[in-house]
């Protein structure tokens, strides 16, 4: 940062925490269009260097990082929000993301959990919590953290379907099947089939139901 902060300066322009809250603020304008990643990137390393010490603008750059494939810059940029703000609750539930898709289970856990404790409110931490439980074949509490997720944004069918994976293995199949049949009258037959066949075959195809 300090190389970035001398070249500002032999051009003339010094950061502005000001600034850097209007960089952010386009930067969601940018998100809700839809704008090319490349672009969002750009918003967002304004975001920092104008304010180096905004933690939202590290989670800003995190979820880019990850969504261009970068997961350990996501990681990164994450670890930078917390340093920032220790109690910035998406920076934790960010980290959780990220270690789950680097396929690190009990790190995932440690930030999700600490996040919950801040709030158990949210789409995001209820089905990542689901997922690690599943991986950690811990099916009662995957169920429970899913269907909180569903409580949170009921229109997300995977979550939908994933809950029902885990009725299957608690050993509900009627349940299971009751929601394949509700993702279907949502509109997503193909998901709602590949539930009824993990079901049929006794879960052992394996359910590939992903991410929201």
């Amino acid at each position: 940062m300090g190389a970035i902060a001398a070249y500002a300066v032999w051009i003339g322009c010094q950061p502005n925490k000001r600034y850097a809250q209007v960089f952010f603020h386009m930067g969601d304008d940018c998100e809700r269009q839809q704008c090319p990643l490349r672009e969002q990137i750009k918003l967002a390393e304004k975001v920092i260097y104008h304010d180096p010490t905004f933690s939202n603008g590290y989670n800003r750059m995190g979820y880019l990082s990850r969504m261009n494939d970068q997961i350990d810059r996501s990681v990164l940029f994450h670890q930078l929000a917390l340093f920032y703000d220790f109690q910035n609750r998406s920076s934790l539930v960010e980290l959780g993301m990220d270690f789950f898709q680097k396929g690190d289970t009990e790190m995932s856990l440690k930030y999700l959990q600490q996040a919950i404790a801040l709030s158990d409110h949210g789409f995001d931490i209820n089905y990542y919590l689901g997922r690690v439980y599943e991986r950690k074949k811990d099916y009662a509490k995957a169920s429970q953290y899913y269907r909180r997720a569903t409580q949170n944004s009921p229109e997300n069918m995977n979550a939908i379907a994933r809950l029902g994976a885990m009725e299957f293995k608690k050993g509900y199949k009627e349940s299971c099947l009751s929601l394949a049949e509700q993702i279907r009258q949502k509109g997503e037959a193909s998901l709602a089939s590949e539930l009824e066949t993990y079901a049929a075959t006794g879960g052992k195809t394996e359910f590939m139901a992903f991410e929201k």
